[in-house]
């Protein structure tokens, strides 16, 4: 697994907030810059997670189904007689020491005992998790990535979380650092997106590796923007 070069990647985004601002000192670049490796980052652990996600109701149906396996191991265990609990014992490689360990003897008679009762908690940490599930919660997408809620299952176009959220990061950075908003122009010839914001994300879409379109981008913020003022 390539390691990146977290400083380079913040001074090659530090020169681009340098180029496109001319608000934000110099000294303060590499704060911002880290906010946008910070926005990158969450976004493809998010990603991540989404990826692997099931519907709910099949994630409870085999967490509930490992718990009935493991509650049955258990009781198979219990079963166990003296040759197999010692095989069980000799396969763990509990030493000589281990065996005569008085913890041992004091709660389990042998130990298949000992195997069988560890496995009881587990059994209840899976019931439990698959109680957790509901119709209304995509598995433990927020828990797992740190986000406030899940994202709502949406139709149609699916949407680039890590591109999202460094458009977004950056919009801030955008006009913070230039006290203009956000926008997209279009040549009146050959209708191509262009604008200040539009070059700034595309120059950092293209160094952090982002196949995304930054036109596309932009206009989910304005949607967003213009849904949160109704």
């Amino acid at each position: 697994m390539k390691i990146p070069n977290w400083h380079h990647i913040e001074d090659e985004i530090s020169k681009l907030i340098v180029k496109h601002t001319s608000k934000i000192k110099t000294n303060a670049t590499a704060d911002y810059a880290n906010t946008i490796i910070d926005a990158w980052q969450f976004g493809k652990s998010f990603e991540k997670i989404v990826s692997g996600d099931k519907p709910p109701e099949k994630d409870q149906e085999i967490l509930k189904k490992a718990a009935t396996k493991l509650s049955q191991a258990r009781e198979l265990l219990l079963q166990v007689g003296h040759h197999g609990s010692v095989a069980l014992e000799k396969q763990s490689q509990i030493n000589a020491n281990n065996k005569l360990n008085q913890e041992y003897r004091l709660s389990e008679n042998n130990y298949s005992e000992i195997l069988g009762n560890s496995l009881s908690p587990i059994s209840y940490q899976l019931e439990e998790a698959a109680k957790m599930l509901n119709a209304s919660d995509r598995g433990l997408i927020a828990v797992l990535s740190g986000a406030e809620t899940n994202p709502p299952p949406k139709k149609g176009r699916k949407q680039k979380t890590t591109a999202h959220y460094i458009a977004k990061t950056c919009a801030g950075i955008f006009m913070a650092g230039t006290d203009h908003k956000i926008s997209i122009t279009h040549d009146p010839y050959d209708n191509v997106a262009g604008g200040k914001f539009h070059t700034f994300l595309t120059e950092v879409f293209k160094l952090l590796e982002i196949k995304a379109n930054a036109e596309h981008s932009i206009k989910e913020l304005l949607k967003e923007e213009n849904a949160d003022l109704k």
